[in-house]
Order: structure tokens, then sequence, then C-alpha cells
């Protein structure tokens, strides 16, 4: 096993295979050359934690076969999330993980040999939150690992990790999807989502998987999801404020404060649709962010004077988020968005 290995991707410009991250983990765990510690890192929702528990399929499947075998007692475990081998840890809300949570719950028990596998794998997500005393007591058993232990660290920042932690770790960057692939991770969670319902997901989640999984999962109740929900709240007031007052407009914008926690939700859904009507226009064989209502894009093509009007609300778009940014308050900003968006008469 090499401590410190180093995954880097293979480049297309030499003519060698572009490898996904899942890929690359099969070749390096088959050809029985790994590491005692990984680095998994990249944005939010792109398969970290999942590699993660492959890597551990993996490593603690019993199967005598093709690995992981799905049906053993160890890969049967890692499904239910009781193996007794592997260990998650992870920081408690948004507090940094501390120098005495790594201590008791990952050093100590790195110590004590596996219960029934040949490792014990610890899986620790959102290692990057770790401060600086955490990482050198983190950093004190990656060089010397017990011969049983396998770390994986995830991280969405691997900037935020100490130079010399990062030199003892085999570095996987896992990248955002493209929307289509993206949406046929979603269907495969979600058979029972249409083709058109996964790729506004997939879009929403800017090719993110695992984000597009959890903005598909419906409300209380069987609800819709929220973000279907605020689509249609948010296309209730873009529909309807053509040709009128401010007044009418104002009152029209108070159904969004329900989504004053989801600003940028209701930001993204609203570029989505300019980006539909643009695309509608001068691609119309282009796939659809709103492909599923389709008809409800026609008929507001139809009160688009020229093109410039979506080219500002994009604008307008941009500038409300940059506001959001500046800690101005939604409702404000939504105001003023939805009156700049809107054609009023007097």
């Amino acid at each position: 096993m090499s401590a410190g290995l180093s995954e880097a991707e293979p480049g297309t410009e030499l003519g060698i295979e572009r490898l996904t991250p899942e890929r690359r983990l099969e070749k390096i765990l088959s050809n029985g050359r790994f590491s005692h510690a990984y680095l998994f890192s990249g944005p939010p929702g792109t398969g970290k934690k999942t590699l993660a528990k492959q890597t551990a399929r993996i490593l603690l499947c019993e199967g005598m076969a093709d690995k992981p075998c799905g049906g053993c007692y160890s890969c049967k475990a890692l499904e239910s999330g009781n193996h007794p081998d592997v260990i998650f840890a992870r920081p408690d809300k948004k507090t940094a993980i501390s120098a005495e949570y790594v201590r008791e719950n990952i050093i100590t028990a790195a110590n004590i040999k596996p219960y029934r596998s040949g490792y014990k794998v610890f899986i620790i997500e959102k290692a990057d939150w770790m401060n600086a005393s955490s990482q050198n007591i983190m950093l004190k058993t990656l060089e010397e690992p017990p011969p049983h232990a396998v770390f994986i660290l995830c991280a969405e920042n691997e900037g935020l990790l100490l130079p010399t932690v990062r030199s003892r770790l085999a570095g996987i960057k896992t990248t955002a999807l493209p929307t289509d692939e993206a949406a046929r991770v979603l269907l495969a969670n979600n058979p029972g989502l249409t083709q058109s319902e996964a790729f506004f997901y997939a879009s929403l989640s800017n090719g993110s998987a695992g984000r597009a999984i959890e903005l598909s999962k419906p409300g209380e109740d069987g609800a819709p999801p929220r973000a279907y929900r605020a689509r249609e709240a948010l296309l209730s007031v873009l529909e309807g404020i053509t040709n009128k007052t401010a007044a009418e407009i104002l009152l029209q914008t108070r159904v969004l404060d329900e989504y004053k926690d989801d600003a940028n939700l209701i930001l993204d859904l609203a570029a989505m649709w300019y980006r539909d009507l643009a695309v509608s226009i001068h691609a119309p064989q282009s796939e659809l962010c709103f492909a599923d209502i389709k008809a409800r894009i026609n008929n507001a093509l139809l009160q688009i004077d020229v093109i410039d009007d979506i080219d500002q609300a994009l604008n307008r778009i941009e500038t409300a988020r940059a506001r959001l940014e500046s800690n101005a308050g939604f409702q404000l900003t939504i105001e003023v968005l939805m009156l700049g968006l809107g054609r009023k008469v007097t």
C-alpha cells in the first residue's frame, strides 16, 4: 500500500482515456495498490460520500468474485448503514470538527482492531471543517496508520486542509455532471419521475446528482417537492405581472414570502425561466429546463416584445442576487426585481 499515492486525471490531449472518479477508484482497488488514506474533493453533491461508501464496499466485501458482490454480510450491513467496521465522522451542525472529537471518535477507534473485516474504514465528512489542531492530531495517525485502518476524507475545499495532511492522502476529485447525465442518475434513484421532470431537477442542481436527488424528494404528506412548489409560486407571479400597476405587482409578489429562506432557489428558477424563453427563440430544438411546461413557455413568448426584454430580465436577476449577497432584505429585493420585470400601466 502506498501512502500519499496521487491519482492525477489523465489528459485527453495525450490521447489517454479520461476516467470517471468511480472507474479510477475501481482500477486502483482492483490492482491492490491502494492507500491507507484518501481525499475525495469536489463541489457539494458531486458524489464524494457515494464514492467513499463504494470504497468501503469493495474493501470489506466478503464475496469471492467481483467486488462488491452485494449479497454478503458486509455488503448488506453497509447498505443498511450498520456495518461495525465502517465509522462515519461528521461535524455537529456547522461547528468545526474539534481536536477532542478527532481524538475520541477517530484516533482511539482506529487503534481498535476490526470487529469482523480485514479493515476498519473511517469516512470523515466535511473534513475541511477540521481546524489546525484537529488536522495535526490526524496527521500523526496518517503518517503511521494502524495496518487495518483506512481513512477517507471528504472535502468541498481541499485548500483548507494543511499541505502536510494533503501530502499523505491519495486524491481523487469529483466534478459536476453534464445535466443529461445528472438526470440519468436521478432517474435511476427515482424511476417515478418523467424524463422532463428529471431534467428540470438536474438543471436546477447545476449538474450535482446528489442535490438533484434532494431537490426531487417529496414534501411532507406526499406534497410535491419544495423546488417544484417554489417554481409554481414564482411562475404565478411572472405570468401575471405584465401590464399591471405597481400596486398589483407588489401584491402578487407576496406569494413568494414563504421562500425567503430559499432566495437563491427563487432566483435560479427565474433565470431558468428566461433562459428557456431565449432558447425557444434562438435554438428551439434544444432541451428546455422546464420542458414539462412547454405550453406555458410558448404562451409567455407571445408577450415578449423583443429579445432585449429577456437580456434585461437576466441582468435584473443577477442584480437581485448581488443585492442579496450584500445582505439586502429578501422582500424588498424581490419587490424591486418584480417591478422591473413587469411592464406597468399607470
